[in-house]
């Protein structure tokens, strides 16, 4: 069964999922930008969509991996 804001099909079409990839061609700096700016994204326009929780999901999904992000350089320093 698809879940459309933690593991939506579109974004598994090959063996490295596209967050993986899109974290590959960035620096660490990029990548956090990258996550704040779709947490942004999703948050300034929930109301409009149609689906409001779905995309404050996913906006929540996108603030989750920078704080994962954070906390995991932070274990590695």
């Amino acid at each position: 069964m698809e879940d459309p804001v933690n593991n939506p099909n579109h974004y598994r079409q090959s063996a490295t999922e596209t967050i993986d990839i899109i974290k590959s061609s960035m620096t660490t700096e990029e990548f956090h930008g990258y996550l704040k700016g779709a947490c942004m994204k999703y948050m300034s326009r929930y109301k409009y969509k149609g689906n409001p929780i779905q995309d404050l999901e996913k906006a929540e999904w996108y603030l989750y991996r920078l704080i994962k992000e954070i906390k995991n350089e932070k274990a590695n320093t």
